[in-house]
Parts: structure tokens; sequence; C-alpha cells
């Protein structure tokens, strides 16, 4: 047992009784388990002094499923994946599908006539309307000019067997028709000739030469 002086506290006796140490007193702080890692509780004494213990493992990940994208003639696609909802860690990574082919159709062209230009025939994609061969421009054909035929027609042109346009130029063709006409005003000619000259007065000059006053 140690003494002391009671006026100026000086120990008097050095003996002494050895006394325990007061136990810990440790406050518990748990931590949870979660996905991504397991959960335990830490135990710290207010002197300091701290450990670890009660352990429990990592809980299983809450698996969302990545849904297929198909891909396109125009855009790739993506296989079925999953990932967890909570820690957002990839479970089954999605992978890249490449493009496909575009379905094609063929774009109908047009013949070039003498009065219009064509079109070669062309192609598109039927999924994303891309046009993976384009129409190019035919050049208008040339007249095909004949000469007509028809026996009733005086005058005859050329004209285009493919349109029917007309030529620029026609030419007279001596039918029958024609003929007659001919003939028919010459004598119409000689007729009225033959009046004027018989209603013309008595003269020596033949009225071919004479003058009018």
């Amino acid at each position: 047992m140690v003494t002391y002086c009671t006026v100026c506290n000086a120990v008097t006796n050095t003996a002494h009784t050895d006394v325990d140490a007061l136990g810990h007193n440790y406050t518990a702080t748990v931590t949870a388990p979660t996905c991504a890692a397991g959960g335990y509780t830490t135990y710290t004494c207010s002197c300091g002094d701290t450990y670890t213990a009660d352990e429990v493992p990592a809980l299983d990940h809450t698996v969302v499923i990545d849904n297929a994208v198909a891909a396109t003639c125009s855009k790739t696609g993506k296989t079925e994946g999953s990932h967890c909802s909570v820690c957002n860690k990839v479970i089954v990574p999605q992978n890249t599908v490449p493009t496909i082919a575009h379905k094609e159709i063929t774009v109908k062209g047009s013949d070039a006539t003498c009065t219009a230009s064509g079109l070669t025939d062309g192609k598109k994609c039927t999924v994303c309307g891309k046009v993976t061969v384009e129409q190019k421009e035919i050049a208008k054909k040339d007249h095909k000019y004949e000469v007509e035929t028809d026996p009733e027609k005086i005058l005859l042109y050329n004209y285009c067997t493919e349109c029917g346009e007309k030529g620029k130029f026609a030419t007279v063709q001596f039918t029958e028709q024609l003929k007659t006409i001919v003939v028919v005003a010459a004598c119409a000619l000689v007729i009225i000739l033959a009046v004027r000259a018989l209603c013309q007065p008595a003269t020596t000059t033949p009225w071919w030469k004479r003058r009018r006053k």
C-alpha cells in the first residue's frame, strides 16, 4: 500500500499493492455484405484497440439480362449479355455482331426513245433504302426516218417510224391524182386563153404582143 504526506503529497512508503487492469469497453460497427464484398463487424475500444470478426460472405449478384441487338445492313449488332444491377459488374459480356449484307431489289430503268432519254436498271436496299447501284441516263435515240408510201398523197414527208414525227422536207409524188390535177389545170388554161382570144377585137397585132393602155 502506498502512503502520502498529507501536507506535500510526497510518497512516504513505496510499498504498494497491484491492482488488476480494467477490461476493454468495445463498440461494435457492422459492415453489411454486398455483391462486391463480404460483410464483417469491427470492434473498437476507447483505448484505441480494434479488431474485426463475424465475417459474412459476399451476396450473389442481382443479374440483369442485356438483350441482344440484331445486326442490320447499316448498323452492327450485339450478342446477349448480362450485368449486376447493384454493382454494374459485367457477368456475361456482349460481343459485337458485324453488319449483314443489303437486301437488294432492282429498280427498273426505261429504254431511251427518239423523244425521251432513258435510265439503266439500278438497285437499292429494301431495309435501309440505300442505293447500291445508281441509275444512269441513256441518251435519246436518233429518229428513224422513212418516206411515206401512201399513193393517195401528193406531198410525201419523211417520218420517224418510232414516234411518227415528220421530217423537215417534203417531196412531190406524181401520183394519178396529181397527174389528173395537172391535166385539168392545163386544159383549163387552154380554154381560158382560147376564150380570151375570141373575145378580143380583130386587129393585125397578135393579142399577146399588144400592150395594155
